[in-house]
């Protein structure tokens, strides 16, 4: 990983964060009374009071519904999602075409046919079970080195 990469994806975010946060509470602190929006008031006061209540409890679900996907770690449930997501797709690909991409290989083993690429180009086609039966095939490769991790 490049230290550009590094610092825009790992540090930037945060000091971006830290600066909202810090020069909100300070802007609150000594100008409090240029926190306003007058085109707000055109509003009657009372619809006002329920609709910027529900935004905000609504944004206030977004942000903290939000950090716990991003702050919850793949191993915490890598291991017991999928199976509802095997669920899911099978239910919703009842009677229908579905494409799916993926990097979870064991997902694609109840499909009827599965595309494997390299380096974007096809290196084979067919059913799941087929493949697998192939000696030094690639999706019998990439499940092996899948299975390995």
């Amino acid at each position: 990983m490049s230290s550009v990469h590094s610092f825009l994806f790992g540090v930037y975010p945060y000091v971006c964060l830290t600066v909202f946060l810090l020069g909100s509470l300070i802007r609150f602190d000594r100008d409090q009374l240029t926190w306003k929006s007058d085109s707000s008031q055109l509003l009657r006061s009372g619809m006002l009071r329920w609709g910027s209540n529900l935004f905000h409890i609504g944004i206030l679900f977004l942000f903290f519904g939000h950090l716990l996907g991003l702050l919850t770690p793949h191993a915490f449930y890598g291991h017991f999602l999928e199976v509802p997501v095997k669920q899911k797709l099978a239910t919703f690909a009842q009677g229908r075409t579905l494409v799916l991409i993926t990097h979870r290989l064991h997902s694609v083993l109840g499909a009827d046919l599965v595309v494997c690429l390299v380096d974007g180009r096809v290196v084979e086609q067919g059913p799941p079970a087929e493949l697998m039966q192939r000696p030094g095939g690639a999706l019998r490769g990439m499940l092996e080195r899948q299975d390995e991790e």
